[in-house]
């Protein structure tokens, strides 16, 4: 349902997660779901910032687009790796985990 496998967060930056929910079997968009994500540190601790886990809202016209706004007031450092976790629930049992990897770079632009 998710296809992430890495992201990069740009340091001292907010940044605009996008989620586009798909049956992987038949490419089918599931709308009206509840999709949160919550990312952890090294130490598998929450990092700091926004309230976790963050809900991502369906971008109004869309077809089962989620976004969220992660804020630079996370406290992330340039080189960390963190871990995101993310659940989908579209009813009738299309539930789904992602567990994208997560790099911090620096902003060079």
């Amino acid at each position: 349902m998710a296809n992430l496998d890495a992201l990069v967060l740009l340091d001292g930056n907010d940044m605009l997660l996008r989620v586009t929910s798909k049956v992987k079997s038949t490419g089918a968009v599931i709308t009206g779901a509840t999709v949160d994500v919550t990312l952890f540190d090294q130490f598998d601790k929450e990092v700091g910032g926004p309230s976790w886990p963050l809900s991502l809202s369906e971008n109004p016209g869309s077809s089962g687009i989620y976004e969220a706004t992660l804020p630079n007031t996370m406290g992330l450092r340039v080189g960390q790796t963190l871990r995101m976790l993310g659940t989908f629930d579209g009813g009738s049992g299309q539930v789904a985990q992602f567990e994208p990897t997560v790099v911090v770079r620096k902003r060079t632009a």
